[in-house]
């Protein structure tokens, strides 16, 4: 960034030390239950622990942005009712 402090994301990514020890990655997992709490986790992921049997897991990527976090994406829904289309 020209201006500011770099995001979170970006400053993760400048890190050397971070970088040798992490994968520069980060999963987040969401939860539509209180008896599974929703997670973060930097540098890497745990299919073991969150991903669910039978189910497909979603890998994006990252949209290039070094303000905030943001992927693209075709559509976003919550149950049937479409919130919107067509992302970047």
């Amino acid at each position: 960034m020209e201006n500011g402090i770099a995001g979170f994301v970006a400053q993760l990514k400048a890190n050397g030390d971070f970088n040798k020890e992490f994968d520069q990655q980060f999963s987040i997992y969401l939860s539509n239950d209180g008896s599974s709490p929703g997670d973060i986790t930097f540098g890497g992921y745990d299919l073991e622990k969150y991903a669910k049997k039978g189910k497909e897991v979603m890998w994006v990527d990252q949209a290039a942005n070094e303000a905030y976090w943001s992927v693209n994406s075709k559509e976003v829904k919550m149950g049937d009712k479409q919130l919107s289309q067509n992302n970047q």
